[in-house]
């Protein structure tokens, strides 16, 4: 069973801290009269954007990141995160 620390590693959230202050500096700058609520809505979809753009990335990658040693210890990879979960929530959201 995946641990939560698995669920952020495959969903890279640790890179969103890159990511998302640039996405909300962009909203804040088309239109810099928007309210702070506003923002955090846009800063919220934005993170759930990035890290369901990862997963089905990592679940694309699999066959590759199986036959590269560095990527052993990855939660896909590894078995404790499986293909069907994954699958499964991408399927659900559809």
């Amino acid at each position: 069973m995946a641990s939560p620390r698995d669920w952020l590693v495959f969903s890279r959230t640790h890179t969103a801290a890159l990511t998302i202050p640039g996405v909300l500096l962009a909203a804040y700058l088309a239109d810099p009269l928007q309210g702070w609520q506003r923002l955090t809505l846009f800063g919220i979809f934005a993170f759930c954007g990035h890290a369901s753009g990862f997963q089905v990335n990592n679940l694309f990658d699999l066959f590759f990141d199986r036959s590269d040693p560095s990527k052993a210890n990855h939660p896909l990879v590894a078995g404790r995160i499986t293909e069907r979960i994954v699958a499964a929530g991408i399927e659900h959201h559809n």
